[in-house]
């Protein structure tokens, strides 16, 4: 039988996120995690909003690993439409920490925008990614991505691992 992700599934899911996020966020306030400040040692940069944004970040990767540490342990094995949903929005988080708004598979490529990404950047991810395109008018990337769920969706979390690290600020440390 085969299963379809609906939009209801979607929305569940959406909230279920925005559920074990906020969870997250109170234990933290609790104590009950283990809070870590890095002191970037940059001066050009707001630390504190660059250590928040981080925050915000690895909370929403670390509620979608609980999202499907839950799932699998009150239903079992996860059937591939909602695994393939849950890294999906893995991705995105990652673009979204990357500066990207739009993240959407499109004609067997995945398209992220807009990214600004200037030419030591577009090098690393050409070599990291061969096929990926830049169109630096549109800010866009075009990536090949696999036609077939089971290898796109991990394929979609590559390039959003690549794509993060590519468009991370190349600072100077502070003297």
């Amino acid at each position: 039988m085969a299963k379809r992700i609906t939009p209801k599934l979607i929305q569940a899911s959406d909230d279920l996120g925005i559920v074990l996020a906020e969870i997250a966020a109170l234990q933290e306030q609790k104590g009950d995690l283990q809070k870590v400040l890095i002191d970037s040692g940059f001066d050009e940069i707001d630390g504190e909003l660059f250590r928040a944004t981080v925050s915000h970040s690895v909370r929403k990767q670390v509620a979608w690993k609980r999202i499907a540490e839950e799932l699998e342990d009150r239903f079992g094995p996860i059937p591939d439409p909602v695994d393939n949903l849950i890294k999906l929005q893995q991705a995105r988080v990652k673009l979204a920490g990357a500066g990207a708004r739009v993240a959407e598979f499109r004609g067997g490529r995945l398209i992220v925008a807009p990214l600004s990404l200037d030419s030591e950047q577009v090098k690393a991810l050409r070599k990291a990614i061969p096929d990926a395109v830049y169109e630096s008018l549109k800010k866009t990337v075009r990536i090949r991505v696999p036609d077939e769920p089971s290898e796109r969706f991990p394929a979609a979390i590559r390039a959003a691992d690549e794509l993060l690290r590519v468009s991370a600020p190349r600072l100077a440390p502070s003297p």
